[in-house]
């Protein structure tokens, strides 16, 4: 048995200089078309009875994933079920619960409307970003990106500390945007939710889209309690897989 799985996580026709690489509902669907000429897509429910059963066979598939909870995402989920095809929806539950913004989409949409030059200034008045020790593989880390962006990406990602990373990254969005109102713009409700778990298509990302490698074995628990509690209690899905 052989297994792909493709991520996604923004979906829409938008297109950014920086920060924010979205596909399209057409590019989407013109993905899952190519991909099906060589794999055959598997549910999650299916894919972990393989796992328990250790049932392998010969076949290629793919299961196809969606990260974040973000709400763009049901458009996609309707291509998916005009396909037949099925999908896993990753959550993550605090921004939802909280009408907050996550960090790191937070962060995209701080670089789809600055140039990371003019962000590095704005630590700069903060913390002297000189002073960081940059890993040595930080290339393959970030293959794509240019050097500053690199820079830019581990230091807020892993070098500064969860509260100077949070003054930072909040002081900047809230320059340009309303929390409460781009958090609900951004993310599914709660009947989004229910849709995706009745079609056994739910699954947590954890709570906080926190860097779990980073976290104690403590606090990586207390990120998924939170989001297997509210799922729940206030979303009554009745097992996280």
């Amino acid at each position: 048995m052989k297994l792909l799985i493709v991520n996604f996580h923004y979906i829409r026709d938008e297109n950014y200089h920086n920060g924010i690489y979205p596909r399209s509902v057409k590019q989407l669907s013109s993905q899952i078309d190519e991909i099906s000429k060589y794999y055959r897509f598997i549910s999650q429910d299916d894919l972990i009875e393989k796992i328990k059963t250790r049932q392998y066979d010969n076949n290629k598939y793919c299961l196809i994933t969606f990260d974040d909870g973000l709400k763009e995402q049901m458009d996609a989920l309707e291509v998916l079920t005009n396909k037949g095809v099925p999908g896993v929806f990753y959550v993550n539950t605090g921004p939802i619960r909280e009408s907050q913004v996550a960090n790191v989409h937070k962060l995209h949409y701080i670089r789809s409307v600055m140039d990371d030059a003019e962000i590095f200034k704005f630590i700069n008045s903060y913390v002297d970003s000189k002073d960081i020790c940059y890993p040595k593989n930080i290339d393959k880390l970030y293959r794509y990106d240019t050097l500053e962006t690199k820079h830019l990406k581990y230091l807020l990602n892993f070098a500064l500390d969860f509260n100077t990373k949070n003054k930072l990254i909040g002081g900047l969005f809230n320059r340009i945007s309303d929390e409460k109102d781009f958090s609900k713009g951004l993310y599914m409700d709660i009947n989004d939710i229910k849709k995706l778990d009745k079609i056994g298509c739910l699954g947590t990302h954890g709570d906080m889209h926190l860097p779990l490698a980073t976290l104690s074995k403590e606090d990586i628990k207390k990120d998924i309690f939170n989001s297997i509690s509210f799922l729940k209690n206030e979303c009554s899905v009745e097992a996280v897989k």
